[in-house]
């Protein structure tokens, strides 16, 4: 039943937004939020039209989400492979009373489920339990795989680099903090087999301010949300994203990834053992 408060809403903003966000509308077929072909349909608005308007509507700045009072890193951020659907937080039982009285309480450990299936058997699996693993090993294994991203080398400078007005000047700052990288790099190897770091502590005090020059500008071209760069260019990743609030550290995540859980395999279920392919992680835009 239709909630009778919003009777007489008619056209909201957010109903009109969710409807232009929809790749149907400009003739394109999608799936998991992924566009993989063309429609049959003709578009209703043209793609090059789409894209664009895609761009304006999901800038960084003006981003906002309903994430309050989220309380848990993934959850509605990660979803199932099984069902697409997004995972929550539910609570699994890790110990058995084994009499009425004897005041022994069973404890509790956090789970991400796939929040699809409610109240539905499919392939014999009831409530979605078809895919589910403890929140905390959940969390570390996206956490590990996305700092691991953000420190591999030119990672800040090749960030969505993207064809466009400004494709040329982006190139051209590209080439500059890569070539700057990459002496960087030979100076700090040559410096390792003399047993000498003078020479590479004095050409990065000189080249330093030089690539933070290229990458600001660079920055200020490509969109990327700063929180991200800030993430990418901190000296100790691992310190800077622990110390970010729970609403960051998911804007950080979705800026760049879709964590994926999928099912334990035959005979798996419940192991203690860590098994990090169950975690697929879908990048965000190209391949850095």
């Amino acid at each position: 039943m239709r909630n009778p408060r919003r009777a007489n809403h008619g056209w909201t903003a957010p109903a009109v937004k969710q409807m232009l966000s929809m790749a149907t509308y400009a003739g394109k077929r999608q799936h998991r939020g992924q566009i993989v072909a063309d429609a049959v349909w003709p578009a209703f608005i043209e793609p090059q039209t789409w894209e664009l308007l895609q761009l304006r509507l999901f800038a960084p700045e003006r981003r906002r989400t309903n994430d309050w009072p989220v309380t848990h890193l993934l959850s509605g951020i990660s979803f199932c492979a099984e069902r697409g659907s997004p995972l929550r937080v539910g609570k699994q039982r890790s110990g058995h009373r084994r009499g009425a009285d004897d005041g022994v309480k069973p404890t509790h450990y956090l789970t991400y489920v796939c929040s699809g299936l409610k109240g539905r058997e499919v392939d014999g699996i009831r409530n979605g339990f078809h895919v589910t693993m403890k929140k905390d090993r959940v969390d570390m294994l996206v956490v590990r795989a996305l700092l691991k991203r953000v420190s591999q080398p030119g990672f800040v400078a090749q960030l969505n680099s993207g064809a466009g007005e400004t494709s040329a000047e982006r190139e051209a700052l590209l080439h500059e903090i890569r070539e700057c990288e990459q002496y960087l790099e030979m100076a700090k190897e040559t410096s390792a087999r003399e047993l000498d770091l003078t020479f590479y502590l004095d050409q990065k005090r000189r080249l330093e301010p030089r690539i933070e020059t290229a990458r600001a500008a660079y920055n200020q071209l490509s969109g990327v949300d700063p929180l991200v760069l800030k993430l990418a260019s901190a000296e100790d990743r691992t310190a800077m994203f622990e110390s970010l609030e729970l609403l960051q550290k998911r804007r950080i995540i979705r800026a760049l990834m879709t964590p994926i859980l999928h099912r334990a395999a035959p005979g798996k279920h419940g192991s203690r053992v860590i098994d990090p392919t169950r975690i697929e992680v879908r990048w965000v835009g190209q391949d850095y």
